[in-house]
C-alpha cells in the first residue's frame, strides 16, 4: 500500500512512565490531537498498564488523531489475539487504528522468562502474514514453523486497511520490513545508521516488487524540549529517569553497528546488559555516557529541534516520533513541537 506523500510527526509513550496516570495520558492525547500530531503511539513494555485498554480510553476521548500499539509482540500474545484487539480498537476509534509489531525487548521478554530472541525472523514473518489475513476478514488455516491457526476468523474485521509497522533495526528484520510491512519502526537510531537501514529495506522492497514509496520509515527519538535550550539538556541528562532508563534498555538491545554510528564503543551493549543483569537499572544508567543519551534524542529549543529533524529527513526518514516527550513542562514541550517545530516542515 503506497504511503501518503507527506512527512508524519507523532508522539509515543512507553507505559513504564509511572508518573503519567491514565487520566493524564488521555489529556496528553487530547492536546496532541489539538496540535495536529499524526499518530499517538503506546508501547507495550513489562507488566505495567495494559496498552489496549489505554488506547480505548484515548479513542473515546479523541476524534481525529490516529492511535496504535507500538510495539506488541507475538511471543507474549498470539497474533490472532493481537489482530482481534487491533480490530476492536479500529471499531472503537471510528477507523483510526495503526498497528506495531516487533520481536519484543529485554524489558518485556526477560521478566516473563522468554528467550531473547527465539527465531525472530520466522516468528515475525508468520505474525505479519497471519495478522494481515485476519484483518482482511479471511478465514485462516496456517501451520507455520512457529504460529499455527486452524479455521480462525475475526467475526468483526476492520472495514479498512490497517497499516502494520514492523520494529526493525538489524539487517534481516529490516529486509523483512521492506518485504511485508507498511512501515518500519527503527526504535531510535543515530542519523548515520539510516543509510544502512535504506540498503536493507531495499533488499526486501525489491523482493516484493515494491519501492520506497510503499513504506514509511519511522524513527522514534527520545525528546526533551523547552524554550530554554540549556534547561532542555539539563532535564534530559539529569531530571528524567524515564529517558535514562529507556536509553539503558535501548543500548542493551542495540547491535554494534548502531552503537558505532552513534560514536559509541561497539561493545557498550554487552557492558550495559551485564550491569542490568547483575546490578540493575540504576547502575546501568550511571554507566551510560551523556553522549549516548544525546545520540538517540531530540533535545533543545524549537530551533535546535528543527535542525536535528532536518538531519534525519535528509537521510531518508519520513516519520518522526517524539518519544517520551518531556521537558521541565510537558504541556509546554508539546506546544513547542506542535506550534513551532511541526509547522516549519508543513509549510
Amino acid at each position: 500500500m503506497k504511503q501518503e506523500n507527506k512527512l508524519k510527526f507523532s508522539i509515543g509513550f512507553d507505559l513504564y512512565s509511572l508518573d503519567i496516570t491514565p487520566d493524564k495520558l488521555v489529556k496528553i492525547a487530547i492536546l496532541a490531537e489539538k496540535l495536529n500530531f499524526d499518530v499517538f503511539w503506546l508501547g507495550q513494555e513489562n507488566l505495567y498498564r495494559d496498552v489496549f485498554q489505554l488506547l480505548a480510553l484515548i479513542a473515546k476521548a479523541t476524534k481525529r488523531i490516529n492511535i496504535g500499539p507500538s510495539v506488541v509482540n507475538p511471543y507474549t500474545t498470539h497474533p490472532a489475539i493481537i489482530a482481534a484487539s487491533v480490530a476492536t480498537l479500529d471499531e472503537i476509534s471510528n477507523h483510526r487504528a495503526y498497528m506495531g509489531l516487533g520481536a519484543g525487548g529485554s524489558a518485556i521478554l526477560k521478566p516473563l522468562g522468554y528467550k531473547m530472541w527465539d527465531r525472530p525472523i520466522e516468528t515475525l514473518r508468520e505474525a505479519i502474514i497471519t495478522t494481515r489475513k485476519l484483518l482482511m476478514g479471511e478465514k485462516v488455516s496456517f501451520i507455520g514453523d512457529v504460529i499455527k491457526l486452524r479455521q480462525a476468523k475475526l467475526e468483526f474485521p476492520p472495514k479498512r486497511h490497517i497499516p502494520i509497522y514492523l520494529a526493525a533495526r538489524g539487517p534481516r528484520m529490516l529486509a523483512l520490513a521492506g518485504e511485508l510491512a507498511d512501515g518500519v519502526n527503527l526504535g531510535a537510531v543515530p542519523v548515520g545508521y539510516v543509510s544502512i537501514v535504506k540498503e536493507r529495506l531495499k533488499v526486501g522492497l525489491e523482493k516484493s516488487g515494491r519501492s520506497f514509496e510503499d513504506i514509511d520509515i519511522m524513527n522514534p527519538m527520545m525528546t526533551s524540549v523547552d524554550d530554554d535550550q540549556h534547561q532542555a539538556y539539563v532535564h534530559l541528562l539529569t531530571a528524567d529517569p524515564v529517558i535514562q532508563y529507556n536509553t539503558a534498555v535501548l543500548i542493551a538491545d542495540s547491535n554494534s553497528d548502531i552503537l558505532e554510528k552513534a560514536g559509541l564503543p561497539r561493545d557498550l551493549n554487552e557492558k550495559i546488559n551485564k550491569i542490568l543483569l547483575e546490578k540493575g537499572v540504576s547502575d546501568a544508567v550511571k554507566a551510560i555516557p551523556d553522549k549516548a543519551i544525546s545520540a538517540f534524542s531530540i533535545v533543545g529549543d524549537a530551533e535546535n529541534c528543527i535542525k536535528r529533524i532536518e538531519e534525519y529527513i535528509k537521510a531518508g526518514v519520513t516519520h518522526i516520533v517524539f518519544f517520551q516527550p518531556h521537558g521541565p513542562n510537558i504541556e509546554r514541550a508539546l506546544e513547542i513541537l506542535g506550534k513551532e517545530v511541526i509547522p516549519y516542515f508543513r509549510k
